[in-house]
């Protein structure tokens, strides 16, 4: 749009410039994907998850490792799903994968933006402010015509600096404040619909399927 501005400018890089920049030895560039199948389970669970690690390894972009955010990001024994580890946790999950303090990370996915605009964000959070994601995600990729590869890659751990910044992710309480029009502070602008929230309903989405009760939530 005409005259549209962003708070993020570099929040977001082309192909053009990732295929430029794919040999920069400071790169770490991570395919995200993971699919939400809605419909094809009982009334109990919304959606059936699947790790789009098996996609990855037939056609990634290349240099790309894969992260998954439900086994290596998120609180493991929770009993719903993408539960948000400690800031310290994150930081160390990302070390793992090849972060560090002098790391610049893309980030993409197949179909839906959001799963790499997850990873952007948790990175925000940590206190990491060079990393963007790919627009168009693979899909463009692919449709420019652009190389991919298969099988695994995999960078040497980094070492990164955690620095948590308050304010990105909603609490329960933050969100009970806001339906309850409770004074003093509002729900965060920075709000998101992540593993923090913990009102019933998204309670009930995010429940894994062993753990659904049979109660429905009156606003899905």
């Amino acid at each position: 749009m005409a005259g549209e501005t962003f708070r993020y400018p570099d929040a977001i890089v082309s192909g053009a410039w990732l295929a430029a920049n794919l040999n920069y030895p400071a790169l770490r560039l991570f395919d995200t994907t993971f699919y939400l199948h809605y419909g094809e389970c009982a009334a109990s669970d919304p959606y059936r998850f699947e790790s789009g690690r098996a996609d990855y390894q037939k056609a990634h972009i290349p240099g790309a490792a894969f992260l998954d955010l439900q086994a290596d990001f998120s609180v493991a024994d929770s009993p719903y799903r993408f539960t948000l580890l400690t800031a310290e946790e994150t930081g160390r999950a990302f070390a793992r994968v090849g972060v560090g303090n002098e790391t610049r990370v893309v980030l993409y996915a197949r179909g839906s933006m959001q799963r790499a605009t997850r990873f952007w964000w948790m990175l925000r959070w940590i206190g990491f402010d060079t990393a963007a994601v790919l627009g168009g995600g693979l899909d463009k990729w692919l449709a420019d015509g652009r190389p991919v590869e298969t099988g695994e890659a995999s960078s040497a751990p980094g070492a990164l600096s955690v620095t948590e910044r308050a304010g990105l992710w909603a609490s329960k309480d933050d969100v009970q404040a806001a339906q309850n029009g409770g004074g003093g502070n509002p729900l965060p602008r920075h709000a998101h619909g992540g593993a923090s929230f913990r009102h019933d309903a998204f309670e009930q989405m995010s429940r894994r399927p062993e753990q659904q009760s049979d109660h429905q939530p009156s606003d899905r």
